[in-house]
């Protein structure tokens, strides 16, 4: 089969032929009928500082990219009693070890072991036909959710976690998402699920095409090049600042995020930082709680499936390109350039 593979470090990518893959015993044969492309992938291509310096274990050479997984169960192995061949799921990109500190009280996002088995990284991942993925990663979807929208799911639940995260987040507050894309758009749908009164959405010129369709989402779109997010901010609510900040950017830059809250809000970096985080010329006056979330947890996918199978999110207008696998190079370079939004590799 034809798959996206990272064959060494540096820049790049490349389509070859792999074999289908055995199945371990705890583990399940999906045929990918849709994968997304996360900025994670897009690390990996340019082979930045955060993928080059990785603390741990590194990533596997050869390794077949893709972790936003959808598709559908063709074998199981011997210890899988959950799914059958024939079931349509979604994957997460690694699961808790059940063991270690962390996944016995809870956080299976922060497992110390998973490492050995990231999708995509450290395990052949779903730019390919076919994929082999731990039963407890897969989560079943129903028909009314398309496989194009399940490989939405994953980021989606990247954001959803941000809520999460909160200590408090009550429908009426406002909002600001720092991000026009893929994350901080999802950020800003669930905000609006979840009752805010008003969502701000900030990016800059470079980023036009991507304001234009959070305007046409509903959101309250700002040019941070045209006037300053917080000039624009503090008028629209009387001075007082937004209850809640989603920083996206991963610019590791949260002071400018920071000055957007009221005395008691709370910000959440939803994306993380190629470097150091700096907090130059923030503003903790008051009472304000900086928060970041990691990965999801079960009941992250959980909520997630039921959110986009109710209609409460509609993910498929940030679905703006799809890609087979030999278009792959195609396919990052597009996203580099920033046009678009979502992109899917459709084996």
């Amino acid at each position: 089969m034809q798959a996206v593979v990272k064959t060494r470090p540096g820049v790049g990518i490349e389509v070859m032929d792999m074999p289908v893959p055995k199945i371990k015993p705890n583990e399940c044969l999906i045929e990918v009928e849709a994968c997304g492309i996360c900025g994670t992938d897009i690390k990996i291509y340019k082979w930045s500082e955060s993928k080059a310096n990785r603390p741990g274990k590194a990533i596997s050479f050869p390794v077949i990219l893709g972790h936003e997984a959808a598709g559908v169960v063709v074998e199981v192995g011997p210890e899988v009693k959950n799914f059958k061949p024939g079931d349509r799921v979604v994957s997460d990109t690694h699961g808790g070890c059940g063991f270690c500190y962390w996944c016995r009280s809870g956080f299976f996002n922060l497992c110390s072991e998973k490492a050995n088995a990231v999708l995509g990284e450290m395990a052949n991942g779903a730019f390919a036909k076919y994929c082999a993925i731990p039963f407890f990663t897969l989560y079943k979807i129903p028909k009314s959710v398309s496989f194009e929208e399940a490989a939405v799911l994953e980021p989606l639940g990247v954001a959803l976690r941000g809520f999460e995260t909160l200590v408090r987040f009550n429908p009426g507050d406002t909002v600001a998402v720092l991000g026009c894309g893929p994350i901080g758009l999802l950020d800003a749908m669930v905000a609006k699920a979840g009752g805010a009164v008003k969502v701000f959405v900030i990016g800059r010129t470079r980023n036009a095409k991507r304001l234009e369709l959070a305007r046409q989402l509903g959101f309250t779109v700002i040019n941070s090049d045209e006037r300053p997010a917080r000039d624009v901010i503090f008028e629209a609510t009387d001075g007082l600042g937004v209850d809640v900040v989603f920083d996206a950017t991963s610019l590791g830059d949260p002071g400018s995020a920071i000055k957007l809250l009221n005395a008691t809000g709370q910000m959440v970096m939803t994306a993380l930082p190629e470097g150091k985080v700096t907090f130059d010329g923030a503003d903790f006056k008051g009472e304000k709680i900086i928060t970041h979330d990691t990965g999801r947890l079960p009941t992250t996918y959980r909520r997630v499936i039921e959110l986009v199978a109710s209609g409460q999110i509609d993910v498929k207008p940030l679905i703006t390109h799809r890609f087979g696998v030999e278009q792959a190079e195609l396919a990052f370079q597009t996203l580099m350039r920033s046009e678009g939004m979502k992109a899917l590799i459709v084996p």
